[in-house]
């Protein structure tokens, strides 16, 4: 399983490139503010996550997170998926 730190990691690239792929398919530049609104969360929080800090804590908001970006929550994660046999 993966090391927190590198979980943050991951996640601050993954976070960072949604943040520019939202603003490449909207064709148009836009704040980490309003990246957060579109996620449904606080920019403090967002910030946190695309700087490396911190990560969604609760199942909650990696749920919403993934229903935002068509991607499941393992993915945000960068975990491997339970076997499924």
């Amino acid at each position: 399983m993966m090391e927190e730190k590198q979980m943050l990691e991951a996640l601050k690239r993954l976070m960072n490139k949604r943040y520019l792929e939202w603003q490449q398919k909207i064709q148009e530049r836009k704040t980490i503010t309003e990246f957060a609104d579109y996620l449904g969360f606080p920019q403090s929080i967002v910030s946190l996550w695309l700087n490396g800090s911190r990560r969604p804590k609760s199942m909650k908001d990696l749920e919403k997170i993934s229903s935002t970006w068509g991607i499941a929550v393992y993915d945000i994660l960068k975990i491997e998926r339970p076997d499924e046999s």
